[in-house]
C-alpha cells in the first residue's frame, strides 16, 4: 500500500503542474491512471482536495489578475446548469454520453486549432450559457472544465487571467463536492494521509507551473490549450471505450 501511495503521490504531481499551467486538467489526466491501482471512492476526494488547495492558492496569487465579472457569470450559469446535469445522470447513459462530449471536445479543438480567423466574445454575460453547459457537464460528467476553458479561450483571455478565472469557477464546486465526499463519509483517514504525503509536491507544482505560465505569449499559450483539450477527448473515448466494449460483449 505504501508503494501505491508514493505512485498516486507522483502522478498528482505531474498532474498539478499541468493544473497550475493551464488551470484545469488535473483530474481528466490523473483520475483515470489512478482508477487502474486505487479505487474511485479514494481517488476522486483526493484529486479533489489537492485541486482545491491549488485552487485556493492560485486565486490568492493571481487575485488582480482575475475576471471578476466572468467569474461570476460563469457560477451563476453553471448554479444553473447542474442540476440538469444531475437529473441526466440518473436518468441517462453515462458511457454513452461521455462518448458524446469527448466528440463535442474533440471537433471544438480541432475547429479552434485549424480555424485561421479570429473569434473573440467581448460580452461578460456570455459566460452565463458557458457557465450552464459547464453545470450540466459537472452535473452529469464531473467535468466541468471544457466548456469554460472554451469560454476562456474565445474571451483571449491572457494567461494569468485565463488561470485565475478559471479557479473562481471550480472553487465553489470543489467545496460542494468535498461537503459531499465528507457527509458520505468518503473522506476517509486514507484520503488524508494521500494529500498530507502530496503537499510538497504541490507546493513545487505550483512554483514549476506559474513559471512555464508567466513564460508562455497568449498565442502560445491558446494554441497549447487547443491541443490539451484533443488530448482530453481522446483520453476520455479511450477511458469510456475500456468500460462500454466488455459491457457490450457481456451482452
Amino acid at each position: 500500500m505504501e508503494n501505491l501511495l508514493y505512485f498516486a503521490v507522483i502522478i498528482n504531481f505531474f498532474a498539478s503542474i499541468v493544473f497550475c499551467t493551464f488551470g484545469f486538467g488535473d483530474s481528466m489526466l490523473a483520475i483515470p491512471i489512478l482508477s487502474t491501482f486505487l479505487p474511485l471512492k479514494i481517488a476522486t476526494p483526493f484529486m479533489c482536495m489537492t485541486g482545491l488547495i491549488l485552487s485556493v492558492t492560485l486565486i490568492i496569487k493571481e487575485a488582480k489578475s482575475l475576471a471578476w465579472k466572468d467569474a461570476i457569470y460563469l457560477v451563476f450559469g453553471s448554479f444553473l446548469g447542474v442540476p440538469i446535469g444531475v437529473y441526466f445522470l440518473k436518468n441517462g447513459n453515462d458511457l454513452y454520453s461521455r462518448l458524446g462530449l469527448a466528440g463535442v471536445i474533440i471537433f471544438i479543438s480541432i475547429f479552434k486549432i485549424f480555424y485561421k480567423g479570429n473569434i473573440v466574445l467581448k460580452k461578460d454575460w456570455y459566460g452565463i450559457p458557458f457557465g450552464f453547459l459547464g453545470g450540466i457537464m459537472s452535473g452529469a460528467f464531473n467535468m466541468s472544465g471544457p466548456a469554460v476553458v472554451i469560454f476562456g479561450t474565445l474571451k483571449k483571455w491572457p494567461p494569468k487571467k485565463f488561470v485565475a478565472t478559471l479557479q473562481a469557477y471550480f472553487l465553489p464546486t470543489n467545496f460542494l463536492a468535498l461537503f459531499g465526499f465528507y457527509t458520505s463519509d468518503v473522506l476517509t483517514n486514507d484520503v488524508l494521509k494521500m494529500v498530507l504525503y502530496a503537499l510538497p509536491g504541490l507546493v513545487f507544482a505550483i512554483f514549476i507551473g506559474g513559471k512555464l505560465n508567466r513564460k508562455m505569449k497568449p498565442q502560445v499559450f491558446e494554441k497549447y490549450i487547443n491541443y490539451f483539450l484533443l488530448i482530453i477527448g481522446f483520453l476520455l473515448i479511450f477511458t469510456t471505450l475500456n468500460k462500454l466494449i466488455p459491457t457490450i460483449i457481456m451482452k
